[in-house]
């Protein structure tokens, strides 16, 4: 998101419904995420490293569907996820401080504020989507991924302790 921010290809859009957009996006028919989930089904492939660019976006939903195989309740997730915020907060406001230097206008400042912070609607779209087209996270791990009840605990069982 940042490349596009920094091209000035999201002055007119709505960034929250943007950032919502791409996280559900992300779900679904993902070659990425499908390798993640067949490494972590492989303990010869494990550990795995996630990151993006910015270390929220592609590895929150990555790690939010992970956290999910190993049965960490979703509020749990959420909660992890909008604690990024504070473990987050010199590094946003180290980022917000250049643009403002810069001379940024309020409406493009908004527009980092946004793609920066960890917001509950991101995470929570995610959560919705796959409840709104599998029913619940168990359907959409078994069809998306084919990991049955069996082979996530499984997963559990060699991950957890």
């Amino acid at each position: 998101m940042i490349p596009l921010f920094l091209k000035g290809k999201m002055d007119n859009i709505d960034i929250n419904k943007f950032i919502v957009d791409s996280y559900k996006n992300m779900i679904f028919n993902n070659s990425t995420l499908k390798e993640i989930v067949e490494c972590i089904e492989n303990e010869d492939r494990i550990p795995i490293v996630l990151s993006s660019t910015l270390g929220k976006d592609r590895a929150t939903v990555y790690s939010a569907i992970i956290l999910s195989i190993l049965s960490i309740p979703r509020k749990v997730i959420i909660k992890d996820y909008i604690s990024s915020n504070f473990y987050r907060k010199e590094f946003n406001e180290n980022i917000m401080k250049v643009f403002v230097n810069k001379g940024k206008n309020k409406r493009k400042l908004d527009i980092l504020e946004s793609i920066l912070l960890a917001k509950y609607e991101y995470i929570d779209a995610v959560f919705n989507e796959i409840d709104k087209r599998y029913g619940n996270m168990d359907n959409y791990l078994e069809k998306e991924y084919g990991l049955t009840k069996r082979k996530r605990k499984e997963i559990k069982n060699r991950l957890l302790y």
